[in-house]
């Protein structure tokens, strides 16, 4: 494991990136996160070759969080022109991390906002392919439904403003995870989830997260087979849990945050959690093979290492690391029985006691098959 840390306002922020896994032996599919992509964008792949990839503008939604200012780092280091959404330009704290990754004068920014069905015209106007990257997170353990309509009629606003008769649009990624088809399912330790597969919103067990993202991917596909004559294509990629580099200081996704209460000692004990991780430079290099690769139109995309990581390990890993340091990093584990009692209190709890000690297995093939 390799971690750095950089200051900002006063503060220690943190790059990690679990991907390496240097110093140990366990097999445990970490290392293969980084040969997710490596198949994919092999040469026997490859797009037609473009002279002049920055004539190929590209939107960016989200460009400020922590996977889409990945993604336009990697658009802008391959040679795209990228516009990016916001949702507000002024907002020099969460604007400037974007503007630092472009190194040619090919990044444009504008704002526009999931729940402003009239801010997206403008936002897709002349651009080649979309990925939609933003959508809405609470933080964890939390019942916020609300998030459910602006993830699906966000999408919505995007698909439509993609599919008028003026569009130059070719087609859209979407940002999907693994949790719109890994939910609300019995429990069976044989079962290989699939591409086929879809999240249960019914499940009492399904939060509001992962109905956001569910319903969300559905409306995409739905309007897709709704609208016959739109002139895009859909790819969907659906990451399991996001770690990495961070970008900017403020945007550090989910894994920040669970990496930050690591840190702090904010959680009593681990859960033994399985984990479908994928390294967010893999992940956003899959969304720009996505965008042009021929195979990957109307197929949705796992993106998640195999085996999956146990949360257990990453305590331990994060413990080695930085105990030495001063963190307080918590390694002992919580047993099941005791994360159900405390689920009747604690959302957080009751979020994640059903999966305690359940292997999530999952087909990645369409992204690791060369």
């Amino acid at each position: 494991m390799v971690l750095a840390r950089f200051p900002s306002a006063g503060k220690t922020a943190l790059i990690y990136d679990i991907g390496s896994n240097s110093g140990s032996n366990r097999s445990d599919g970490l290392t293969h996160v980084v040969t997710l992509v490596i198949a994919m964008t092999s040469e026997k792949h490859t797009a037609t070759a473009m002279p002049d990839l920055s004539t190929v503008k590209v939107l960016v939604t989200g460009a400020s969080g922590f996977l889409g200012l990945h993604c336009v780092k990697t658009l802008l280091d391959t040679g795209y022109s990228v516009r990016g959404t916001v949702r507000s330009v002024s907002n020099a704290q969460k604007v400037q991390p974007v503007k630092d990754v472009d190194k040619h004068g090919r990044l444009e920014l504008v704002e526009a906002d999931l729940k402003q069905p009239n801010s997206w015209k403008a936002a897709v106007k002349g651009v080649d392919y979309i990925l939609h990257v933003a959508s809405p997170f609470p933080p964890p353990g939390t019942v916020d439904d609300s998030i459910i309509t602006t993830a699906v009629e966000g999408v919505l606003h995007v698909f439509k403003a993609a599919a008028a008769s003026d569009s130059t649009v070719k087609r859209i990624v979407l940002t999907s995870s693994v949790v719109a088809i890994a939910e609300g399912h019995k429990y069976d330790p044989k079962q290989v989830l699939t591409e086929k597969d879809w999240t249960d919103v019914t499940s009492s067990h399904t939060g509001s997260y992962e109905k956001s993202k569910t319903l969300a991917e559905r409306a995409a596909w739905d309007f897709v087979r709704d609208n016959k004559g739109h002139q895009f294509e859909l790819a969907v990629v659906n990451p399991g849990f996001i770690v990495g580099p961070l970008l900017s200081a403020v945007e550090g996704g989910t894994s920040a945050t669970i990496i930050t209460r690591f840190l702090l000692n904010q959680m009593p004990a681990v859960p033994r959690l399985n984990m479908p991780c994928i390294d967010v430079r893999d992940c956003a290099k899959a969304h720009v093979r996505a965008m042009t690769a021929p195979e990957a139109a109307g197929h949705r995309h796992i993106c998640a290492n195999q085996p999956s990581y146990w949360m257990t390990d990453l305590a331990t890993d994060l413990a080695a690391e930085f105990r030495p340091l001063g963190y307080p990093v918590p390694t002992r584990q919580i047993p099941q029985m005791v994360a159900c009692f405390l689920g009747i209190f604690m959302k957080d709890a009751k979020a994640v006691a059903p999966r305690i000690n359940q292997i999530i297995s999952l087909d990645n093939s369409r992204v690791s098959e060369g």
